[in-house]
């Protein structure tokens, strides 16, 4: 599965090693910033400051702390489908590649819970609803390829389960990260959206 196609705002792309560790830096700030000061409160000082570069280097790299917001989205995604690739892989069932997959999505909620939940307030701001069709768009397409190679006998019939266990997983996800944080730290969401999946998956080979 291919990573999704950034939208990111730079004003400077980096390409030898020492700019890709500043940028790597200022974005790795901004997630820190986030959970410590929120969206609206954190200021491009300090994202700089916490970076440990000059603010005039964050100008070079960056227009505002907005465009830093997008491009740490698109690098916790791209990280979070090098997950789920790696996860899925070696499974030999459809449930068993489901399983791995809503674990990694929910630890990768869960390791960043504080930025998560700034980004999500945000989105409208960051990634603008076409960009967000395409990045579901391909992950509605990899699921009906794995739903195809799992449940072969299936395979006309997989576009609307692979798009329902998608929007199903994604929308209560990201509810908890918004509104039941706890439940994604004592492993009862995952405990629940399991059972949802299995359940699914065992109504859908009784048709």
């Amino acid at each position: 599965m291919n990573e999704p196609t950034g939208g990111s705002r730079r004003r400077r792309r980096p390409k030898q090693q020492r700019s890709r560790a500043t940028v790597d830096a200022i974005v790795e700030a901004a997630r820190r910033s986030l959970g410590r000061y929120g969206a609206l409160r954190t200021t491009a000082e300090q994202i700089a400051r916490i970076a440990g570069v000059s603010i005039g280097t964050f100008y070079q790299y960056f227009p505002d702390k907005i465009s830093v917001y997008s491009d740490l989205l698109d690098h916790l995604s791209g990280r979070l489908h090098r997950q789920l690739e790696s996860v899925s892989a070696p499974a030999t069932t459809a449930e068993g590649a489901l399983s791995a997959i809503v674990s990694a999505y929910l630890g990768a909620l869960r390791d960043n819970v504080a930025a998560a939940q700034q980004l999500l307030g945000q989105r409208h701001l960051l990634e603008p609803p076409e960009r967000l069709q395409a990045r579901h768009k391909q992950l509605h397409t990899w699921l009906v390829g794995l739903f195809d190679q799992h449940l072969p006998n299936d395979a006309p019939q997989n576009d609307l389960p692979a798009f329902v266990l998608l929007k199903a997983v994604h929308g209560v996800a990201h509810g908890a990260t918004l509104e039941k944080p706890e439940t994604l730290a004592d492993g009862s969401l995952e405990h629940e959206l399991l059972a949802l999946v299995r359940g699914y998956l065992a109504e859908r080979k009784k048709q």
